[in-house]
């Protein structure tokens, strides 16, 4: 499947209703969030390696901006920058609404 979506062969796929990732497979380069929450989980946060990066949108269910997160040191400090306004579905469940 991957090859006809023209995918490297280092990327995974994994389809679930686990609002809070997949940590089983742990530590990830990249997280994206299709989904819009009031604020990121932390069990995404921590699911990123060292610089790893997560998107997202984040706001009220009528509001969101979009997210970008960079995991910048062990302890979970992170660098955010705001790339602007959007409209997502919300995120149901334990880290969303």
């Amino acid at each position: 499947m991957l090859r006809s979506l023209t995918c490297d062969d280092n990327v995974e796929l994994h389809l679930g209703l686990d609002e809070l990732g997949w940590p089983q497979a742990a530590p990830y380069d990249g997280i994206v969030v299709a989904a819009a929450a009031p604020y990121v989980p932390d069990a995404l946060v921590r699911q990123l390696r060292l610089g790893g990066t997560l998107v997202m949108p984040v706001g009220t269910p009528c509001e969101q901006n979009i997210v970008v997160l960079k995991r910048v040191s062990v302890q979970g400090d992170v660098s955010i920058r705001w790339l602007g306004p959007c409209r997502f579905v919300p995120l149901i469940g334990e880290g969303g609404w």
